[in-house]
């Protein structure tokens, strides 16, 4: 993400040096000006960014989903809990961002509610869920919030996506956006990947 904007402050850098101005100003007022002979300069390309691999998208494949993340392999944690176990598949990005993924895997007879698992997630990162509605993904019931997001001196914007599978795995896909604090609509690779989302 930080690459992108490197990109567009460049390419507007190199328009605005590009713009040509008038190079003959030893022209009288009484004189018919004359077109300049001097060569023109030939531009020095400006260097191109290292490419990010968040510039570059791939397939990443569980036994839970398949999904579509930044070429960085996800760090994977897996905490077991009394009624259940959770499995988040994460992403730090370069702008500091992150971008996850966790499967609950319940036990038999235990039941999840959406909106309550949308609003402990907000909670858990220091917030409130500021707007929410609720969703599809890949044909299952969900649940879609914004909410702050503060942890120590830092604040930012979380986006995140509950999706339940029939009261028997639970994905929540979260964008935790720190140098975005005021913003109101998530991240572009966030949306790619909830849009790529397959559940299996």
């Amino acid at each position: 993400m930080r690459s992108i904007h490197v990109a567009t402050s460049v390419v507007a850098i190199f328009l605005f040096a590009s713009c040509g101005a008038p190079t003959d100003t030893s022209a009288k007022a009484s004189e018919t000006p004359s077109p300049s002979t001097t060569a023109a300069e030939t531009p020095t390309p400006s260097p191109t960014p290292t490419p990010s691999p968040e510039d570059t998208l791939k397939t990443f494949d569980t036994e839970y989903f398949t999904i579509t993340f930044p070429d960085i392999e996800p760090e994977k944690e897996v905490e077991k809990h009394d009624n259940m176990t959770a499995t988040t598949y994460a992403i730090d990005l370069d702008s500091g961002d992150r971008l996850g993924i966790t499967v609950l895997d319940l036990n038999p007879g235990i039941p999840f509610d959406l909106a309550r698992g949308l609003n402990g997630g907000a909670k858990a990162l220091g917030g409130q869920v500021a707007a929410s509605r609720t969703a599809t993904v890949d044909g299952w019931p969900a649940i879609r919030g914004r909410f702050p997001i503060k942890h120590e001196t830092n604040t930012g914007t979380g986006w995140a996506a509950v999706i339940d599978k029939n009261q028997d795995v639970v994905f929540a896909l979260g964008y935790e956006g720190w140098s975005m604090p005021d913003a109101k609509v998530a991240p572009e690779l966030y949306e790619r990947a909830l849009a790529s989302l397959k559940i299996k």
